[in-house]
């Protein structure tokens, strides 16, 4: 009978060493495999390659993917239907905050202009100081003076007192920097107009994507919706744009306070030009003027202090004194103050106004500016008299 063979702690080691070669050759093999059935993939879908008929490089899965990805391009996901998801309606929200933010930035630029606008009128409607006589005392002619050192006699000439001759190019190149800021004005005016055109179109889209209506090219209907709304607009005469736009009557308003403190403004159209194609009637004939700005409280009759607008009838007032007012009231309302107004306000109602509060200083610092001057003049002319 043979004898079995003992096997040794050495002919041990050896086996182990055996099958951990084993198993990483096998590894090898599989990683291998792996990346052949990687590389086959993307060469079957795009030259519409069949898995290998000896075992396959592909599994049923694999070649499921292949099978739907063949002939697919860039088109294939452009400008395809839209659904009102949730997704879709969060972008348009966006685009839609993204564009108001735009506005606001806007307005806030046609104030910085109003006020370079209002602080070059008011410098260039400042009173000359080479003379502070009154015209009737500036053409009195020659005086004869007699007794002078030398016996003969001296005349005095006037003419240093008479008004200067108004610098016509000065004054043009005043006239040509107004009107450069009044156009910068309209430009953005159009600019906010075409903001407000595009948010309204976004609008009607998501409206559209509501109704369980899916939007095809949702650029192409986007664009076409926004031509439809801004045409119109644009195509319009400056008289037709801006008559109504509040951003230039509040531009122009300011403007015309500088130079016209105790006169109401005439009515924005009569500074635009009537386009050709304007209707032969509109409502110009019932336009009514800007009134006379003097900035005062209606409660106070003083300048206002901490200025506020109430939100329901847009009326002005110094805050301590709306907000006594409205505490005097019957639960904590009452009656707006303005003759002919009925609109029952509360403290809610009340909001600070911090640019009708700055127009009010500017204002009052410019009465009392040229209420100096008029001092001053007044003061110089009786020392020539006497």
């Amino acid at each position: 009978m043979a004898r079995e063979r003992i096997a040794s702690p050495v002919d041990e080691e050896e086996d182990y060493d055996q099958d951990v070669q084993d198993e990483g050759a096998s590894r090898k093999r599989q990683r291998t495999n792996g990346k052949s059935k990687k590389a086959a993939a993307p060469a079957a879908v795009g030259n519409d390659a069949e898995s290998d008929s000896d075992g396959g490089l592909l599994s049923e899965d694999e070649e499921a993917l292949a099978e739907a990805l063949r002939g697919w391009t860039v088109d294939t996901f452009t400008d395809k239907p839209v659904q009102a998801t949730r997704v879709v309606l969060q972008q348009l929200q966006k685009m839609q905050n993204t564009l108001q933010t735009q506005i606001g930035i806007m307005d806030r630029s046609i104030l910085r202009i109003t006020d370079v606008a209002i602080a070059l009128e008011d410098c260039w409607s400042l009173p000359t100081k080479t003379s502070s006589k009154p015209k009737s005392t500036q053409a009195k002619g020659k005086a004869k003076v007699s007794g002078g050192d030398d016996g003969l006699d001296v005349e005095e000439n006037d003419d240093a007192d008479v008004e200067p001759v108004v610098d016509d190019a000065e004054e043009k190149r005043h006239e040509e920097t107004a009107k450069s800021l009044e156009n910068k004005v309209k430009q953005i005016i159009d600019e906010i107009k075409m903001l407000e055109c595009k948010i309204k179109a976004i609008g009607e889209i998501v409206t559209t994507l509501q109704q369980d209506n899916g939007v095809e090219d949702i650029a192409a209907e986007l664009n076409r919706r926004f031509e439809k709304i801004f045409g119109d607009y644009r195509d319009a005469s400056d008289r037709m744009k801006y008559k109504n736009s509040q951003q230039y009557k509040d531009f122009k308003q300011a403007i015309w306070d500088i130079s016209h403190v105790d006169t109401a403004c005439p009515p924005i159209s009569s500074f635009l030009e009537k386009g050709p194609e304007d209707p032969e009637s509109d409502d110009d004939d019932i336009e009514i003027g800007g009134t006379t700005q003097d900035y005062k409280c209606p409660l106070t009759l003083l300048p206002y202090e901490n200025a506020v607008r109430s939100t329901k009838c847009v009326h002005s007032f110094s805050a301590a004194a709306i907000r006594e007012h409205i505490s005097q009231g019957t639960r904590r309302s009452a009656k707006c103050p303005v003759a002919g107004c009925d609109k029952v306000l509360s403290l809610g109602d009340i909001k600070p106004d911090p640019i009708l509060q700055k127009k009010s200083d500017q204002v009052k610092a410019r009465l009392q500016r040229r209420r100096q001057e008029e001092e001053d003049a007044d003061a110089e002319d009786a020392e020539l008299i006497e």
